[in-house]
């Protein structure tokens, strides 16, 4: 970080792949205020292909960027300040859709199951009495041939976020360390639950996850002492909110 200098990566591949790496080391004062800065782009497309929908499934949309900051006022502190941003943005499937011929209220006395049995309707009856009353073929499953059959989305968008501050100080012996951190992970995403081509069940998962941690850190280096030590304290804190939203279809 203390010198001028770039770099800039791509590579190509098959389904379309791209990915581009850029950074960039930016002194901005002699011996006191340095920067360094990437960023990254991945672009790909998927390897599954939903038929119903006609769109490629399982790729990758995705980009990033992190900067760097090293302040050192005296020889003996450094401090650096760390930001970082990711998101992505992806196209997701069920990959195997299971049409069932039981009915999934068996062991709930009539009322339907909590958790849907994949390949059954959430309301007990096999997918096939299902498909022949909306009018609507059951795909063939076929595992191996990259095809996916479903009518709902399967969409999953996403950031992440996180700032560090570490400060490194040098006494007599001894290296102090502290570093105070924070992010947070924004994940929404939609699945079609039945994962056929049905109107029958969607949900959306909503979760904020908000994390907090402080280490403090004493490490022993140079001293008489016939042994090296490191002696700490490590603090976290994490929150998180999940919102599920059911979308019962065949209801409505």
């Amino acid at each position: 970080m203390s010198a001028f200098s770039g770099k800039l990566q791509t590579t190509v591949g098959n389904f379309d792949n791209t990915e581009l790496r850029a950074a960039l080391n930016l002194p901005l004062i002699d011996n006191v205020l340095a920067s360094r800065f990437t960023a990254y782009t991945v672009d790909r497309e998927g390897h599954n292909f939903n038929e119903v929908r006609d769109e490629d499934t399982r790729g990758a949309d995705r980009y990033g960027w992190r900067a760097k900051f090293l302040y050192t006022p005296t020889d003996n502190l450094d401090v650096y300040l760390i930001a970082d941003y990711k998101a992505f943005n992806e196209v997701l499937d069920r990959s195997v859709a299971r049409y069932g011929t039981y009915d999934n209220r068996r062991s709930t006395g009539g009322v339907p199951a909590p958790v849907p049995v994949p390949g059954v309707d959430p309301q007990g009856r096999p997918l096939q009495d299902v498909a022949a009353e909306q009018g609507k073929p059951l795909n063939p499953v076929s595992p191996f041939s990259g095809k996916v059959f479903e009518d709902g989305s399967n969409d999953l968008d996403g950031t992440f976020e996180a700032g560090t501050l570490q400060v490194d100080w040098q006494i007599p012996g001894h290296l102090l360390t502290s570093i105070s951190g924070y992010q947070v992970t924004d994940e929404p995403v939609w699945q079609d639950s039945d994962g056929t081509a049905l109107d029958l069940m969607s949900l959306f998962v909503h979760s904020v996850v908000r994390t907090k941690t402080q280490e403090l850190r004493l490490a022993s280096f140079d001293t008489e002492l016939p042994f090296d030590y490191v002696v700490g304290l490590f603090y976290q804190q994490e929150k998180v909110h999940t919102n599920v939203t059911v979308y019962d279809l065949s209801l409505i």
